[in-house]
């Protein structure tokens, strides 16, 4: 088995049959669909920041890692992409290590809780890179379809239960305050969503030139995100 490493634009020029060609198999396909389920279920999970949330997307991490190495050892060969983006975190997670195992942490729970939450987020910022570097464009805009579709789906449900009071998320589930908005108890984490979600489905929505209904659609859930944030 062989090692190769390529940066993102390197990766993005390769043609069909060399040796970044990562548009991928059945594993990778697979892999695509969990990060993208796992991706909008988090906020839906109370913005994964209760324990069984950020714990199902460290296992979420894990499945995907596994799912991607079946890939290169069926190809033979390991295939990095590497953006420098993914040093910031890696010296978190360095930093993170070092606090827990040296003992430094002045609380050692919150420091270990830490040290896996930044561990899953690296593992999921590098498997993105690794199963979307050479993606076709087939996969780019079904990601940005759901993600828009999503994006109109969870600020229609934050406006009405804004509406009907606004007390219980999901009109069932009661919070410390006595209030929230969609499945945040602070207003703010939902608009910092939003604030990451309405960019993508802006830019695809500009990427289709053409005049089609899923254009229109695009711009008027986007208008509601937007007012809804």
């Amino acid at each position: 088995m062989t090692t190769a490493l390529a940066t993102m634009p390197e990766a993005r020029q390769k043609g069909p049959g060399e040796i970044f060609t990562l548009s991928g198999g059945r594993s990778i396909a697979v892999a695509r669909g969990l990060l993208l389920a796992g991706l909008l279920a988090a906020p839906l999970a109370l913005g994964a920041v209760v324990p069984w949330a950020w714990a199902g997307l460290t296992l979420l991490a894990a499945a995907l890692l596994i799912l991607w190495g079946v890939d290169q050892i069926k190809h033979r060969q390991v295939r990095i992409v590497w953006s420098p983006l993914c040093w910031p975190v890696v010296l978190f997670v360095l930093l993170a290590a070092v606090q827990f195992y040296a003992g430094l942490a002045l609380d050692r729970m919150a420091a270990r809780e830490a040290f896996i939450k930044l561990t899953t987020d690296f593992l999921l910022f590098f498997l993105a890179a690794q199963l979307f570097a050479n993606a076709p464009k087939s996969v780019w805009r079904g990601w940005v379809a759901a993600i828009t579709v999503f994006a109109f789906a969870l600020s229609l449900l934050a406006i009405l239960q804004e509406l009907s009071g606004g007390d219980r998320i999901y009109w069932v589930l009661e919070t410390s305050t006595g209030h929230s908005f969609g499945p945040y108890v602070n207003r703010n984490h939902y608009a910092g969503l939003m604030e990451i979600l309405i960019p993508i489905g802006v830019a695809g929505m500009l990427g289709r030139r053409e005049r089609n209904p899923l254009r229109t659609f695009s711009a008027f859930a986007l208008v509601l995100a937007l007012a809804s944030g």
